[in-house]
């Protein structure tokens, strides 16, 4: 099987398979830069204009955060995988170019998975128990974890919620 891919198989807007990889490689150093500057800014308040918002107010958007550097670091870890070890992905597949869109938007989608999962969790509407979960520390571990398996998490999502919604369609 060949490694090169064919115009077609490409994102619009990049000519070759190498360009595609370049701009990823890219896109994930800088949105990591971007988000680590948030979380250090939500840290250190005194200079930054997070210095508004309350403690409550800044663990939400921690953890919000720390789901989006846990979809980062999942979407990182493929990446490297595939292209920083200098052989093809685990199913012996060519770059895979069409998952672009699915690259992009992963540390996003984890980080509203994370963020939605920890809020049901801190307002006790799953039954799960989170010791100091409007801690900092904890708020952003567990968000991280949440954002890292947020697939694993929603397949967990939908198992529950088919048990918590009747099906209209029983006589129950």
């Amino acid at each position: 099987m060949s490694n090169d891919l064919k115009v077609s198989d490409l994102v619009p807007f990049f000519k070759e398979g190498k360009h595609q990889i370049i701009f990823e490689f890219f896109y994930l150093l800088i949105s990591l830069f971007i988000c680590l500057g948030f979380i250090f800014s939500l840290l250190t308040t005194n200079w930054t204009i997070f210095e508004l918002f309350d403690e409550g107010k800044k663990t939400l958007m921690l953890s919000f955060l720390a789901g989006y550097l846990g979809g980062w670091a999942f979407v990182a870890k493929w990446f490297y995988r595939v292209t920083a070890r200098g052989r093809n992905d685990q199913y012996q597949c060519i770059w895979q170019s069409s998952k672009f869109y699915w690259r992009i938007l992963s540390p996003l989608i984890s980080a509203l998975i994370a963020f939605t999962t920890y809020l049901l969790v801190i307002s006790d509407f799953f039954p799960l128990e989170l010791k100091n979960g409007l801690n900092n520390k904890t708020a952003f571990a567990f968000s991280f974890l949440l954002g890292y398996f947020s697939d694993i998490i929603l397949t967990k999502l939908s198992k529950w919620i088919e048990n918590v919604v009747p099906d209209r369609n029983s006589n129950e």
